[in-house]
C-alpha cells in the first residue's frame, strides 16, 4: 500500500492550491503533497513535498489527521 501526504498552506484567509499538470489529476485544483518515501515520516514527507512543489520553507505544520 502506498501512503501520501496532502497539505493546505494558509496565509490569513487564503489557501494555496495547485492546478495539477499530470494525470490522473491533471486540470484539477488540489493541495500540495505526494507519496511518502520509504523510511520517511509523514511530517518529513510533507515538509519535502511543500519545498519541492512550491519552494516554500515551512516552519510550522498543523496535523489535521489521517484517512485509512
Amino acid at each position: 500500500m502506498q501512503w501520501y501526504t496532502l497539505c493546505f498552506l494558509k496565509q490569513g484567509t487564503k489557501v494555496l492550491l495547485l492546478n495539477r499538470q499530470k494525470n490522473p489529476w491533471m486540470g484539477r485544483w488540489t493541495g500540495v503533497g505526494g507519496k511518502i518515501e520509504v523510511g520517511e515520516t509523514p511530517l518529513n514527507s510533507a515538509i519535502r513535498e511543500i519545498k519541492e512543489e512550491t519552494t516554500i520553507d515551512v516552519s510550522e505544520l498543523f496535523y489535521g489527521g489521517q484517512l485509512l
